[in-house]
């Protein structure tokens, strides 16, 4: 190594120091970008720009290996590279260089962890490569495709998306370039909430307390930035989609402040607002990514104290507001419940007042339920299966389970929220099985078919039919099996003393189940044949020349509790039925 990088060290070791101490703590994430400078005396007082630049990195102790500085001006004395892992750029990162021509020199880089790209494996570019970067994210290097959300209609909707190889949005970037001040404000919020920050449980430290604040608590916040409305030299809490504001009792003034800055601590009422504006905003954007922008277009009004300070929340449709209540841990410091609200709002957006009778109104809470929990463990992995961490499981509420063992009918109480969560922990485990986004759209696409009075197996009918429209059909195995563990797959009979349940299936195969007896009836123009079989595949029963028209009832007496599949065969079709089997 030249003798410059001996004379650097030695000379600079204070600026070094400084500069490698700064690798101690994890850098900002997109949201906020630091620039670290260092400063230093040249060994020579001319030296190539792109010489000096990888002397620094080496000095600093980077990984040459891994990065490469390609300079794109070299004239002057002050020049510019870019910094790439693996050949692919790092996103916003670049070396400044300058020289003042009196054996000064500055360097200038992005404040961001680069000891952990060492880490980074050796990635294959995809045919966007051209919009590929790494950047460096909540602490981690993530491999991001940019993609222009821009509407060559609406010059407003100047955006850049950035996604990560799962799909997944993780930030967006407004490019349109405004004459009058910005309206982007730095604020804090829970992310999701303190107890999977913390990764613990409710409970010590970790209490409502009253609203009051803590230390543990002030340091489970997390520093972001806002894009909010701007008019007369005041900054609110408002755009396109949500307008904060007082709309229910109690009476508390909402967030205008005349400078860009909304960090409050918890104790401040002014905190539960922006924390609600914050999480309905990003979970809007991940909608709008989906392609489902024309669901609940418009800006709805929110509440973030409302409902006199009870312990709940709600959406009206009658008044399209949303309110956040305040009892025990304000609701609007969980983010589960500030998007399980949201979605009620989207589902009356997809279906207007269609959410009517109790299982109609089950099934509802349990994607609600879902999409909120989906949401909050792309934030944290943590017990991601409790939902309402900080606002339930404690003293005040039980909170729910996206991982319920309920089976349908057998666990049905008649309350909407403890019987939604069959249908949230079914969709739980179609996510894991098919993915995320998959999972959505196929929830969103189906919303409009939802209707009034609806019960399970129809919902789970429409999401079946659904997935053959969007995926040709892809999904429908894995997610017959999971409706059928939960015993609400559409083609399924329930053989119980429940009158309720006692219901003809809807195709070919008639049957009926009326004290235990279960009745089957041809529905076809030829004859065919009938056999049992329970879940291992073992034919149990058979019975042969059941004519057109002809019914006859089915041996079930002497089978045990359970699943098992009716197999109906002619010459020309072969249909399964499933036939599950209650208190017997």
């Amino acid at each position: 190594m030249k003798s410059y990088l001996f004379k650097f060290i030695f000379k600079n070791a204070i600026w070094l120091l400084l500069y490698l101490s700064s690798f101690a703590s994890l850098a900002q994430s997109q949201e906020e970008i630091r620039l670290k400078q260092i400063t230093f005396t040249l060994s020579k007082s001319k030296l190539s720009a792109e010489n000096e630049g990888l002397e620094i990195l080496k000095a600093i102790h980077l990984n040459t290996e891994i990065f490469e500085i390609k300079p794109e001006l070299k004239k002057g004395r002050k020049s510019r590279f870019r910094i790439l892992l693996h050949g692919i750029p790092v996103h916003k990162g670049f070396l400044i260089f300058s020289d003042d021509g009196n054996r000064h020199g500055k360097a200038l880089f992005p404040d961001f962890n680069f000891a952990l790209a060492n880490s980074i494996q050796q990635t294959t570019r995809s045919e966007d490569k051209k919009n590929q970067s790494y950047t460096f994210y909540e602490g981690n290097w993530k491999l991001v495709t940019a993609r222009n959300r821009t509407n060559q209609l609406d010059l407003k909707d100047s955006w850049l998306d950035y996604y990560d190889e799962k799909g997944e949005l993780l930030f967006s970037e407004d490019w349109l370039l405004r004459a009058r001040p910005d309206s982007i404000v730095k604020a804090t919020i829970f992310k999701p909430e303190p107890i999977s920050k913390n990764k613990t449980s409710y409970g010590g430290l970790l209490k409502d307390r009253n609203d009051s604040t803590s230390t543990i608590l002030d340091a489970s916040l997390d520093t972001v930035f806002l894009k909010v409305k701007y008019s007369n030299d005041t900054f609110s809490l408002e755009n396109q989609w949500f307008k904060l504001g007082e709309y229910s009792s109690p009476v508390k003034p909402p967030s205008k402040i005349n400078k860009p800055d909304f960090c409050f601590k918890r104790d401040n009422p002014l905190f539960e607002e922006v924390n609600v504006f914050y999480h309905l905003n990003r979970f809007r954007a991940y909608i709008d990514s989906l392609g489902f922008g024309s669901m609940a277009n418009y800006q709805l009004r929110i509440d973030a104290h409302g409902l006199d300070g009870a312990d709940q929340s709600a959406y009206s449709p009658l008044m399209d507001i949303l309110a956040y209540g305040d009892g025990n841990v304000d609701d609007g410091e969980d983010a589960a419940v500030i998007v399980h609200e949201y979605c009620h709002a989207l589902a009356n957006s997809a279906f207007p007042f269609g959410n009517s009778g109790s299982e109609r109104r089950a099934i509802e809470e349990g994607f609600c339920d879902y999409l909120a929990g989906s949401y909050c463990k792309t934030l944290s992995e943590w017990e991601w299966e409790k939902l309402f961490k900080w606002d339930g499981h404690n003293e005040f509420w039980t909170g729910r389970s996206l991982q319920s063992e309920k089976i349908y009918p057998t666990n049905l109480t008649n309350e909407i929220h403890k019987d939604g969560e069959i249908f949230s922990s079914a969709l739980t485990s179609i996510e894991q099985l098919i993915g995320r986004a998959e999972t959505h759209k196929l929830l969103f696409e189906a919303m409009p078919f939802f209707s009034p009075n609806m019960k399970m197996r129809e919902a789970t009918q429409v999401l079946l039919e659904t997935d053959t429209i969007l995926f040709d059909g892809t999904h429908i195995g894995s997610m017959s099996d999971v409706f059928t563990n939960r015993g609400i797959h559409p083609n399924q009979v329930i053989v119980s003393n429940s009158e309720a349940l006692q219901k003809e299936t809807t195709n070919k195969l008639f049957i009926k189940n009326i004290d235990f007896k279960v009745s089957l009836k041809n529905g076809f123009s030829e004859t065919g044949t009938a056999s049992i079989i329970d879940q291992n595949g073992r034919l149990l029963s058979t019975i042969f020349n059941l004519q057109s028209g002809e019914e006859i009832e089915l041996p079930t007496q002497n089978l045990a509790n359970g699943l098992y599949f009716m197999k109906f065969s002619t010459f020309k079709h072969t249909e399964f039925q499933r036939i599950t089997i209650l208190n017997h």
